[in-house]
């Protein structure tokens, strides 16, 4: 208890976050530390989160933070310590990138691991929820600006939540709103694309050799696909950014719709009520 009384009065309180402004941590401080449209360098022990909305995140040596590390919009990089998770949703790239130091041949082994865990995914989720995958394609195939627009205004909307979230983020509720906003964006992200992903397969599956026709092969064959398309310089984040923006699009739409069918019913119940 002492101890911990102690520790309460050596730490720092956080810098209050300042759109566009860089913080450099280079005391122990008590966190969360948040960075709004500016990047993060930890250099010494921070008790709690660190979140870079829109910016990158560096652990400098000498950097131990007790918490998570999470970066949207950016990348997280260094060779300091973190307890927790150490997130990187850098323009909404292919996955969670956790920094590990290691050279180029564990900069392919991230990649070959990212490549099957997302080919995991698709699997599961065709298993799982081959309905919601479906659906989502069908939509996608149908009203293809529609879902584009409403993918857009949804990642919008998202990022206002955001930037909203870190002006209280000095409480823990601010603070758990923020790592809550990245999580439904990183369920959405991934079930979206296994959405494109079947989407591709499909409008190309008479191009395939007959075993890979099947629902469950050309769907992994078309994550593969994105996934090391992304990879490529340049053209690569533009295909990998318009896959994530449908499939955030058509899983929004199909949320509204369905919010819709079940409110729409209260609301002429009411009315008729009322009358």
């Amino acid at each position: 208890m002492t101890a911990t009384l102690l520790l309460a009065t050596v730490l720092a309180a956080a810098p209050r976050p300042q759109p566009g402004v860089n913080l450099a941590i280079t005391q122990p401080t008590q966190g969360p530390v948040v960075s709004l449209l500016g990047d993060v360098v930890v250099s010494a022990p921070v008790e709690g989160d660190v979140v870079a909305l829109v910016g990158s995140v560096t652990l400098a040596p000498g950097a131990d933070v007790a918490g998570e590390v999470v970066a949207i919009g950016g990348q997280v990089t260094g060779t300091g310590a973190v307890r927790g998770r150490a997130v990187a949703l850098g323009n909404l790239g292919p996955g969670m990138a956790v920094h590990s130091p290691g050279g180029r041949r564990a900069a392919w082994g991230f990649r070959l691991l990212r490549l099957s865990g997302w080919v995991l995914l698709a699997t599961l989720l065709i298993v799982a929820m081959p309905r919601i995958v479906r659906t989502g394609a069908v939509r996608l195939t149908l009203h293809p600006v529609r879902v584009a627009l409403v993918g857009v205004v949804t990642l919008g909307a998202w990022l206002a939540g955001m930037i909203l979230a870190a002006i209280v983020v000095q409480s823990p509720v601010g603070a758990g709103l923020l790592l809550l906003g990245t999580l439904l964006l990183l369920v959405a992200k991934t079930v979206g694309i296994v959405i494109a992903a079947w989407w591709l397969a499909w409008r190309g599956a008479r191009f395939l050799p007959v075993p890979l026709r099947a629902e469950l092969p050309r769907t992994g064959l078309g994550v593969a696909i994105l996934v090391t398309a992304s990879l490529l310089p340049g053209l690569g984040g533009v295909v990998w950014i318009a896959a994530n923006v449908a499939g955030i699009g058509t899983i929004t739409w199909g949320l509204i719709q369905r919010l819709s069918t079940r409110v729409r019913p209260l609301l002429f119940s009411y009315v008729s009520v009322s009358v």
